[in-house]
């Protein structure tokens, strides 16, 4: 049997998106559910982490994630 390693990948936010205006810590519960890590977030390309949770998430922004296949 294979074993397959976690993803790391960014998902990128479009414009008209419902989480326009979300905090990035609002989306955690879902996250969790769906068994992802959210690691940061990457605006004007800079990453954020750390400082993230509270950022207000915008079209054209990037989700760090963690996720197994």
């Amino acid at each position: 049997m294979a074993e397959y390693a976690d993803y790391i990948a960014e998902l990128s936010i479009p414009r008209g998106s419902a989480l326009i205006g979300k905090r990035l810590s609002e989306i955690y519960p879902e996250a969790d559910k769906a068994d992802v890590a959210i690691f940061g977030l990457i605006r004007g390309g800079k990453r954020r982490y750390g400082t993230s949770a509270n950022a207000e998430l915008k079209a054209s922004d990037h989700i760090v994630i963690e996720a197994a296949p």
